[in-house]
């Protein structure tokens, strides 16, 4: 449990994603239940299905949630603002969300979106208070993180 590289190494030599165990538990259900958010990355990146459901119909983010790890919930967020997808970053922020969590590497989710150029969610983000001059961990804000000069000036 919590160990990146062995779930990277098992992923690159044919491990599966999609194996579960007599509860009908993910390995994405179990970093969820017990808050390694770094294996949760690798998992989700590499198409672990965030909606999967176990023999008790809960999802890896129920999991994450029973067992009240933040650090985990904070995924969602961070994962719908740096793919774009502005209607589910909107739902979580309408749910409460924290426009500016921070994660293990201290990227807030307008780090994650500007850094993609998801022009639309930054302005989401930023009308919802997201402040564009926190620093992650390698003292970037995001407006650093934001590829073009255009999205710098949007951004800031």
């Amino acid at each position: 449990y919590g160990r990146r590289e062995i779930v990277e190494y098992l992923l690159a030599n044919g491990g599966s994603i999609q194996a579960r165990d007599e509860g009908g538990l993910h390995p994405l259900h179990n970093c969820c239940s017990f808050g390694h958010v770094d294996v949760v990355r690798v998992l989700l990146e590499a198409g672990a299905n965030p909606n999967i459901k176990d023999n008790w119909n809960y999802t890896p983010l129920h999991e994450a949630a029973s067992k009240g790890k933040v650090d985990v919930a904070l995924v969602p967020l961070h994962n719908s603002s740096s793919y774009g997808h502005f209607e589910v970053t909107e739902l979580l922020l309408k749910h409460g969300a924290n426009v500016n969590a921070n994660d293990l590497w201290a990227f807030t989710p307008l780090h994650e979106a500007a850094s993609k150029s998801r022009v639309e969610v930054c302005s989401l983000l930023l009308s919802e208070g997201a402040d564009p001059t926190l620093f992650n961990c390698h003292h970037k804000s995001a407006i650093d993180s934001a590829p073009t000069r255009e999205l710098q000036n949007k951004i800031a």
